[in-house]
């Protein structure tokens, strides 16, 4: 398991980041990570990931446990570098807005408020 700085460090460099799971994943933390630092997506095509990863617009989904289509969504990455980091874009703009501190924390507060409101009725 990859730490803070040398886990930036990795997914700086990396042209996409590879999410294959096979299990019904809610929501994963590697691909909000991979968001945050400008990095497009290829995962199953699955649970809470379908939600994440827009497919051709933040990332490529697969058919979960698809070898051939992991393979064939990983070339087509390497070779049109320019739409996958235009995909990366897309993907940090999406974190930014959709899950960033500050939205999380109003989201939170409001789900805290409404329920102390119903309390006190």
């Amino acid at each position: 398991m990859k730490q803070a700085d040398e886990l930036l460090e990795l997914l700086s460099r990396a042209l996409v980041v590879i999410v294959p799971s096979i299990w019904f994943e809610n929501q994963p933390s590697s691909i909000l990570e991979a968001f945050a630092v400008g990095k497009p997506v290829i995962a199953s095509d699955l649970g809470g990931m379908t939600e994440l990863v827009e497919h051709k617009k933040r990332g490529l989904l697969v058919r979960p446990g698809s070898v051939d289509d992991l393979a064939e969504a990983t070339k087509w990455m390497w070779s049109n570098p320019g739409e996958a980091r235009a995909m990366g874009k897309a993907g940090f703009e999406y974190a930014r807005a959709e899950h960033g501190s500050e939205l999380r924390y109003k989201r939170t507060m409001q789900v805290y408020e409404s329920r102390i409101a119903e309390y006190r009725k």
